[in-house]
Formats: structure tokens, C-alpha cells, sequence
């Protein structure tokens, strides 16, 4: 029998180390997969940019020929020229947004940190960022949920709540997020749906969690959702 029980405790300890190896090994994927995110990106980005320098050295060679001889060609080449800019940049801009959701994905910690410290530097609003454990072993899609809500969060406080206190806190329980926001601004007795809440509920509902959205106490609003992670993640 005593034998048995050490037979079973040997697989036991065998079987958690073996656990923790996955659990490396997604962390390592995932890193990874960030990484050629990255590579993704600035592959797009060099690939458009290439493409329209090439096209706007045609357009003014073109340009130089006809600005002597044929001014209406001149315009059209021109107007033709400023869309391409335009384009450009939008694509451009489009890039940057992505390349920096992908950094910050990557660090959520420092993220969250410089989202709410950007608030507070106006010393008009404060954020207080309550983080129990490390959102950064989280699964990428679960920490583009907090970046994205917290965001959208902090906006709403300011723009429809005239919050002065914003809080954020982060915390596991039974292999849960429990991810609270809540502000101290006007009450929000009448809840009306905008496109920022709809969009964290299809968030929330896309990872199998919940979310409620209701009136803080003395004065305020607060969102409250819980998210399956499925996974032990130490503190």
C-alpha cells in the first residue's frame, strides 16, 4: 500500500511538471506569435510605402513633362498625386495603431500603467489601477478585453460621467477574472446601451464571460465582468 502511494504521488509531482511545461511552452508561442505579428506588420508597412513612392516618382515625371505644355494634365496629375498621399497616410496611420496595439498587448502591465498615468498627470483625474496578480501570463485575447475596456472606460468617465476617480481592478478566483471598473461621477440610474458598451459586451461574449453594467455607490457608474481563463495562473 505504501508503495502504491508513492507510486501515485511520483505520477502526481511527474504530472504537475509537466502541466508547468505546457504552460511554458504557450507562453513561449504565444510570444512568439506576437513576434511575427510584428514582422507581419512591418513587412505591410514597407510594402505600401515602396508602392506608392514608385507610383508618385511616375507621377511627377509625368508632372515635369506636361507642366509646361498642358496645365489641365498638370492638375489631374497633381489631384491624382494628393490622393495617393492621402491614401498613404491613412494606411500609415492605420499601421502605427496596429504596431502599437501589438506592443501593448504584449506588455499589458505597462499598458494599463501608462493608460491610467497619462489620466493622471492632469491632476483633474485619477486612476487607481488595483492589479492582484500578472496580467501579462494571460492569454492575448483576454488582455486585449482589459486594454480595450479600460479604455473605453476611462473615456466614458470623463466624457459622459465627469468622474474625478476612476478605478480598475484586476483579480482571480477559481481560475476566473474578475474584472472590476468603477467611477465616482454622475449617477447612471437610466443605462442606455451606446456603441462602447455593446462593443465590450460582444467582447466579453466572444470569451464566454459576463458583464453587468449599473449605478456605483454613493454616486457613479461601474462595469463588472468575469471571464473563464480555464488555467491556473500564479500570482
Amino acid at each position: 500500500m505504501l508503495e502504491k502511494n508513492r507510486a501515485i504521488d511520483g505520477l502526481n509531482k511527474e504530472l504537475m511538471t509537466k502541466v508547468e511545461q505546457l504552460q511554458d511552452y504557450s507562453n513561449q508561442i504565444k510570444e512568439l506569435t506576437l513576434i511575427e505579428e510584428r514582422q507581419r506588420i512591418s513587412q505591410n508597412l514597407h510594402d505600401m510605402l515602396g508602392h506608392s513612392l514608385i507610383v508618385l516618382r511616375l507621377h511627377l515625371d509625368a508632372l515635369n513633362q506636361f507642366i509646361d505644355t498642358d496645365p489641365k494634365k498638370s492638375h489631374q496629375i497633381l489631384d491624382k498625386s494628393k490622393g495617393i498621399i492621402d491614401h498613404s497616410l491613412v494606411e500609415l496611420r492605420e499601421t502605427v495603431n496596429e504596431l502599437k496595439e501589438t506592443k501593448e498587448l504584449a506588455d499589458l502591465n505597462s499598458a494599463l500603467e501608462e493608460l491610467g498615468n497619462s489620466i493622471s498627470v492632469t491632476d483633474k483625474v485619477k486612476v487607481n489601477l488595483q492589479k492582484y496578480f500578472d496580467v501579462n501570463r494571460l492569454d492575448i485575447s483576454v488582455k486585449d478585453l482589459i486594454y480595450k475596456t479600460s479604455q473605453e472606460f476611462i473615456t466614458n468617465s470623463i466624457k459622459h460621467g465627469q468622474s474625478s476617480l476612476i478605478t480598475i481592478k484586476l483579480r482571480l478566483k477559481n481560475q476566473t477574472l474578475i474584472f472590476n471598473l468603477s467611477n465616482n461621477g454622475l449617477d447612471a440610474n437610466n443605462i442606455v446601451a451606446s456603441n462602447g458598451l455593446k462593443g465590450i459586451e460582444h467582447r466579453v461574449k466572444n470569451l464566454n464571460g459576463t458583464v453587468s453594467f449599473s449605478s456605483n455607490q454613493p454616486s457613479g457608474f461601474k462595469t463588472d465582468i468575469t471571464i473563464p481563463i480555464g488555467v491556473k495562473i500564479n500570482d
